[in-house]
């Protein structure tokens, strides 16, 4: 990554329908550094999956929702954080939007779809 800042307005960035989990509008990936990634993604029926190296950090920012992490199935509605460590199944449904930080940074390659 260049010490020049980035910045980006997410009705600037196009939207990935096919997402696990839904439409994800991924503001920073990993093509601009490995170190994080920040998605805007709304949830509705996400597929079960997990991520090899990624620990993901959700924050719920509108509607509600559940969330099944591991073993535990939790109630989603604004203000929520949720740590997922990489090796941990997880989903999300109901109808939600949460801001994702993905450390290190998510690829296509780190998803396993279960």
């Amino acid at each position: 990554m260049s010490a020049t800042p980035l910045v980006r307005h997410v009705d600037e960035v196009d939207a990935v329908a096919h997402s696990a989990c839904g439409k994800s509008i991924r503001v920073f990936t990993y093509r601009d550094t490995d170190a994080a990634n920040l998605h805007v993604t709304t949830i509705h029926d996400a597929k079960r999956h997990y991520h090899e190296r990624c620990t993901e950090y959700y924050y719920c920012v509108a509607g509600t929702g559940t969330m099944e992490v591991g073993d535990q199935t939790v109630a989603v509605r604004p203000g929520t954080a949720i740590l997922i460590p990489p090796g941990c199944p997880h989903r999300g449904y109901g109808g939600f939007t949460t801001v994702v930080f993905g450390v290190p940074a998510w690829d296509e390659e780190d998803e396993v779809i279960l």
